[in-house]
């Protein structure tokens, strides 16, 4: 605690300092046709929008810099005494931007007039940073299925989306989803719980009210962080001085849809998605807002599909066992005319209705009080209620969202600013079931399984204060800053339901229960943790067209801890004590982490003799991250115990209505005692996630406002977070388990949490951009990567392996060794390895109609019918996901495990060579794998297969109908799936599964998002 005192203490004197990341900055040098540097000269800055004014004068070395910009759109005016002045004709400023823009001025003539100039081009000359901007044209032009800003996150270098465009499915760099971190207008809206908000919230930030945003994937400079992954930075839509605003609905419904290649029959689907926007002048150039409420009803037959009883099989164990035939009878009857798969299963498959309800807002207002400061509030909310329809159940799901942000921006001269910011951040999530017909769980092998809810609450809140301040010296441009936030996780946990394993078909039949699982009455928990991050950063112009920026980031992630004392009871066994009591009273969850230093490096060179229209850019950059809120907290109090009894150790049958009557026998001679298990055990020294990463990349202008990009991308990650590694496994050679000296529950199922993941990844990235210019936007990506790990991606998502091998008698070093050897198959392709991936997207306004290049004195007629047409598209391609084949035996292996995987048959192709959207359901060769021998692990890799790649082409068309000269009414047309591809879902990879090896399904169930189905949407929009 006096650490985190002292570190408080540093970072409050050190103040004013964290990044303007939602905002822009402008920088360059002015000299005169000699190349000699002029100093005093004045650079003003217009904003278009707004007509404030931003002026700044160059220092001795001729330098000028203007930083904490609104995004939008500029003019600059640059004068000096005796030389010509100069104007640049309109650009953007970008958030997250640095744009450089260097001028040249000519002496004065008797008689001068002014020069009217191109701006440069947009090169990224101060940072070596991966990633880019998406710009309100895109939001706003392209066809997005769903209307979720996270879809368009695609068009980004180094992003992958592996799913449904969501945000729990994005990612950066070959790292977990769990390592992202989201920002509004600079300040939080993540999860926090997840660093991902856990349902598909599709209006959490409208995309109506998001002026652009930048998504930072690999090297970005020491100002950003707060997580070792992708860094997503959204800046909401502001007022100007004139009034703007918009009435707008988009329609979706089945009658127009495609049938998927699995479905025999349109599931219904209805969507209404519309909304209002306002924005305008308060006071003319001073106060300005924006304000936008868009509400989202969705009707939807969800298809849910998974394996129940044959009626045969239901009747044969109602007449042998009727307390099973109970259970049996909870799951739904097979539909007339179905086929079994087995003699004791068969898919089920059903539509079930799945609502959706969003209703969402957001007003945000700016005042520039004086020349010096400026004052912004923003503040938004979503409330967020789905229905999801299971095999046995139903859940609900309600969440609200609301986040809000002051600012208070201070020029305190006309090179030092400082920016502060007031943030809070909330996610209240409620979980709840219907239709339960059993109070418990069950599953039988590979057969079927009865599953339940989660059904739990939680209210978190985050809270955070930062501040940041440039200084402009010479040719050195320093930023400082800090960061600290309060997070809070307020958690129910209702009585968990028990739950009963079989491991066969045929222990069901002689009721010979492999597992039983009890959970006691739990307790609400409330985690707390206080990250706090800081950061110095010199962007250093070495020459006008070199820039050096070397910067060092502090970032110290705290330590969670429990509110309530009375549960606040820590498991280490390896670290301080054993099983059977806790640590000692004040034992921390684990230890602090004080030297996450992160140093970044960049260099960028803009070489004169190719005329300033080519940057070449290197850099190097540190980065920590703690990995997921919920599960570093999750293992370490218990408010109510929880137990685990296996066989043989314990005579089990069904039912068990009360643990203490449970006879278990063992080494420890406990006797009918049961054996509480306190789930996972944590290592006190764990370490942060640590990642390096370099790049190196070419930036070329090919042609007027269009950027090649050639870039190399490097990571390696070392302490990934794995959770939950079962270690107490039985030693074949003894009979015995491993931790017996545990105390009295040697048969505990102890698991393990561990930071010994690891992986690596290497991309190449050709990147084509041309911003929106004279009616024409392109982007186009391509990557050729490759990830390989240990079955880590980072913030608590991994693979186990199938033989932990005596896992905590190892180092780290020898751990890694391990999990890397060939025998073990353990060191193979991330969960997350896209090999090949390419997007491109376009925008484009016809050049038809009056004022443009056809038709251009056309008639009010005629231009009323060529005129105002807008074409947009979105192709995406990509190979497929790997999928590692997993083996359930009969009986548990000699070590108690329960799955493992199967042998590959040498020789034998993995694949069936046939199109499975065109019946031929089987993907994989089932020939291709055998059981391994009995007590034996199987050698088949993890990530032996590849899932089927998918491709898809979204386009859109609109027409403008120009009511007067400032109201416009638009109609527009979507097509997803344009050209309806099967998009194929995962082939089933239970080896021993009746329909292991087949597609069952597509690519999504749902009716949004990517690879549905030939899908229309249709709107209307009227703006003024």
């Amino acid at each position: 605690m006096r650490k985190l005192v002292l570190l408080l203490a540093l970072a409050l004197f050190t103040a004013p300092l964290i990044a303007q990341t939602d905002r822009a900055n402008l920088t360059g040098v002015v000299m005169d046709t000699s190349k000699s540097v002029i100093p005093g000269a004045t650079v003003t800055l217009h904003a278009i929008a707004t007509g404030i004014d931003y002026v700044a004068r160059t220092n001795s070395t001729g330098v000028y810099t203007l930083t904490g910009l609104p995004i939008g759109d500029y003019s600059t005016h640059i004068s000096a005494k005796g030389f010509a002045t100069q104007d640049i004709q309109t650009f953007s400023l970008n958030v997250g931007e640095t744009r450089t823009m260097n001028a040249t001025l000519k002496v004065a003539a008797v008689t001068s007039a002014v020069t009217v100039v191109d701006a440069a081009p947009n090169l990224t000359l101060n940072t070596a940073e991966i990633g880019g901007v998406i710009e309100h044209s895109q939001i706003a032009q392209l066809p997005v299925n769903g209307r979720y800003w996270a879809e368009l996150a695609v068009m980004i270098p180094g992003a992958t989306q592996s799913g449904t465009g969501t945000q729990n499915n994005l990612r950066f760099t070959n790292l977990s989803q769990e390592d992202n971190n989201f920002r509004l207008d600079g300040v939080d809206t993540s999860g926090m719980n997840h660093a991902y908000i856990k349902d598909p919230l599709h209006l959490q930030v409208p995309m109506e009210s998001i002026a652009e945003f930048k998504a930072s994937s690999a090297v970005y400079s020491a100002d950003t962080g707060g997580q070792a992954g992708g860094q997503v930075n959204m800046v909401s839509r502001g007022g100007s001085n004139a009034f703007h605003g918009s009435f707008y609905e988009y329609l979706r419904n089945d009658a127009f849809d495609a049938l998927d290649y699995k479905t025999p029959t349109a599931q219904s689907f209805k969507m209404n998605n519309f909304g209002v926007s306002l924005g305008g002048p308060i006071l003319k150039d001073r106060f300005f807002f924006f304000a936008n409420y868009e509400s989202q009803r969705q009707a939807f037959q969800s298809l849910v599909s998974g394996n129940i009883p044959t009626d045969s099989y239901r009747a044969q164990i109602a007449q042998s066992n009727p307390d099973l035939g109970k259970l049996l009878a909870a799951f739904p009857e097979p539909a007339p005319g179905d086929v079994p798969l087995d003699p004791t299963y068969e898919l089920y498959k059903a539509v079930k209705s799945a609502p959706v309800t969003e209703n969402a807002g957001l007003i945000r207002l700016d005042y520039e009080m004086n020349p010096r400061t400026a004052v912004s509030f923003r503040f938004n909310t979503d409330a967020y209620q789905n229905l999801s329809p299971n095999l046995v159940q139903s859940e609900v799901v309600e969440i609200y969202t609301p986040n809000a942000v002051l600012e208070v921006q201070n020029r305190i001269t006309p090179s030092f600013i400082n920016d502060a910011k007031f943030g809070y951040n909330r996610d209240n999530y409620n979980d709840g079931g219907q239709g339960n017909i059993l109070p418990f769980g069950f599953s039988v092998g590979n057969a079927f399984s009865y599953s339940l809810c989660d059904c739990s609450w939680r209210i978190d809140n985050g809270y955070s204060v930062t501040d940041d301040a440039t200084l402009e010296h010479g040719r050195h441009t320093f930023k400082f800053g800090i960061e600290m936030r309060h997070l809070q996780e307020n958690k129910l946990h209702p009585p968990v339901p028990p739950t009963y394993s079989w491991q066969s078909e045929q222990d069901f039949e002689n009721n010979a229960v492999q597992e039983y699982d009890y959970n006691a009455p739990n307790l609400e928990t409330a985690a707390r943790k206080t990250p706090i991050y800081s950061y110095f950063l010199d962007e250093f112009k070495i020459r006008p067209n070199v820039t050096l920026n070397a910067g060092l980031r502090y970032e110290y992630y705290g330590v969670d801890r429990e509110k309530h004392s009375s549960i606040n009871q820590i498991f280490a066994p390896f670290d301080c004590g054993t099983w059977n009591a806790p640590c000692p009273a004040g034992t921390p969850f684990y230890y602090s982490n004080w030297t996450d230093l992160e140093p970044r490096v960049s260099i960028a060179w803009a070489p004169a003799f190719l005329h300033g229209k080519t940057a070449i850019r290197a850099g190097y950059g540190k980065f920590y991250g703690d990995g997921q809120f919920g599960a570093l907290y999750a293992s370490q109090p218990r408010s109510g115990t929880s137990y685990v009894f296996q066989a043989p150790n314990c005579a089990l049958a069904y039912p068990v209505n009360d643990p203490s009557t449970v006879s278990c026998s063992g080494s420890s001679g406990s006797g009918g005692s049961a054996f509480p298990d306190f789930g996972a055990v944590r290592d006190l020294h764990r370490k942060d996630i640590d990642i390096n990463q370099w790049t190196i990349s070419v930036q070329h202008e090919v042609l007027r406002d269009t950027i090649l990009q050639v870039a190399y991308v490097g990571t390696t990650g070392r302490n990934l977070f794995q959770k939950e590694f079962p270690i107490n496994l039985i030693n074949p050679a003894t009979g015995k388990r491993q931790y017996e000296d545990l105390g009295a529950n040697p048969d505990a199922n102890l698991l393990y949490d561990t930071g010994h993941g690891f992986n690596n990844y290497n991309a190449l990235q050709v990147t084509l951009r041309r911003n929106m210019s004279r009616g024409l936007l392109v982007t186009a990506n391509y990557q050729y990567a490759h990830g390989l790990g240990n079955g880590a991606d980072g913030g608590a998502e991994g693979n186990k392996p199938q033989n932990m091998d005596c896992f905590t008698c190892m180092t780290a070093a020898d751990w890694a060794k391990y999990l890397s050897s060939d025998m073990n198959g353990e060191y193979g392709p991330t969960s997350v390895d896209l090999r090949h991936i390419f997007s491109a997207s376009a925008v484009w306004t016809l050049p038809v109609g009056r004022g443009r290049s056809l038709l251009t004195h056309a008639s009010p007629l005629v231009d009323g019918i060529l005129g105002g047409w807008q074409l947009s598209g979105i192709g995406t391609a990509r190979t497929g996901l790997p999928l590692t084949v997993s083996y359930k035996p009969k009986k548990r292996l000699p070590d108690g495990s329960t799955s493992e995987r199967p042998d590959i048959v040498p020789g034998v192709p993995l694949y069936v060579h046939g199109d499975a959207s065109n019946g031929n359901a089987l993907w994989v060769n089932t020939d291709a794998f055998a059981a391994p021998a009995v007590g034996a692990f199987g050698n088949s890799s993890r990530g032996a297969l590849l899932a089927p790649g998918i491709w898809q082409a979204d386009m859109s068309l609109q027409k403008r109908f120009n009511l007067t000269e400032r109201i416009g009414f638009s109609i527009r047309a979507d097509s997803f799936n344009v050209f309806n591809t099967a998009e194929l879902g995962k082939p089933n990879t239970t080896f021993g599964n009746a329909s292991f090896g087949q597609i069952s399904g597509p690519f999504t169930t749902t009716a949004i998002g990517t690879g549905t189905a030939r899908q229309f949407q249709f709107s209307a929009r009227l703006e003024y």
